[in-house]
């Protein structure tokens, strides 16, 4: 959920179809946490969302702390103590300010060179399950944020490719691990993720930025749609979590996450 340039592309982008994907499974995934929480297939399918977000952070050559980020994140926290929840964890737009805030000092002292940031992986695994009381799947973020990196910069690391597909690899078979815990999926539902977490690591590590003019006008007017769901991220984020969570909490009257 970057920043919103004014010089957009008329043309569809790379970045704008992989923010649509995101959307569009973080909504699947937020029906089953606010509307449907007995479908925890819905919840299984919504794994698929926020590693994105957290890739594209790592990925990004711009890490500024954002007014607009910081605002986004105030409202849902006034949001959230309105329906009477509990203010921690501090929601997701905290921990993108966080990994935005860290991440460069992160990679410097990795000194992004293979066993090191391999070794660091341990570690991590251990702190994202003891930070999520705190902030928003707590650091675990940061595996996908070093994974959009690493993908950024393949071509002035000391890495080949293949170390850095395994590193990716590795980096969201971890944060599987760590959704599986937590969700307790059964075996199908498990097997579901991981398939998809693979997929979704192999299109990651060869991303980049593109355009489709192609693809553009054979939407016609459709595109429009493709722009909303891949530029206006955080506001759609915002209105609809404050908008599922009070659907949840007074209309059905669900004890929402």
């Amino acid at each position: 959920m970057g920043s919103l340039s004014k010089n957009l592309p008329s043309d569809i982008t790379s970045y704008d179809l992989l923010k649509t994907f995101a959307i569009i499974t973080m909504i699947i995934d937020h029906i089953g946490a606010y509307m449907m929480p007995e479908f925890i297939e819905l919840r299984a399918i919504g794994r698929l969302s926020a590693p994105v977000w957290f890739f594209l952070i790592g990925y990004a050559l711009n890490r500024k702390l954002e007014l607009r980020l910081w605002i986004g994140a105030i409202i849902l926290m006034i949001g959230h103590y309105l329906i009477n929840e509990e203010t921690l964890p501090l929601n997701i737009l905290f921990t993108f300010l966080l990994i935005r805030l860290t991440l460069n000092p992160l990679m410097k002292f990795l000194e992004i060179e293979f066993l090191r940031v391999l070794i660091f992986f341990i570690p991590l695994f251990v702190l994202s399950i003891f930070t999520m009381d705190y902030i928003e799947y707590g650091v675990l973020g940061y595996y996908c944020a070093i994974s959009g990196y690493l993908v950024r910069h393949k071509d002035r690391l000391n890495m080949d490719n293949k170390q850095i597909t395994i590193l990716v690899l590795l980096a969201f078979i971890a944060y599987w691990m760590n959704q599986t815990l937590l969700f307790g999926f059964n075996s199908m539902n498990s097997a579901f993720v991981l398939f998809s977490f693979f997929i979704l690591a192999t299109i990651l590590s060869e991303f980049k930025s593109k355009t489709y003019p192609e693809l553009t006008e054979k939407l016609g007017s459709m595109k429009h749609v493709v722009f909303l769901t891949g530029r206006r991220t955080l506001e759609i984020y915002v209105i609809h979590v404050l908008a599922f969570k009070a659907f949840g909490a007074f209309v059905l009257g669900l004890d929402v996450p």
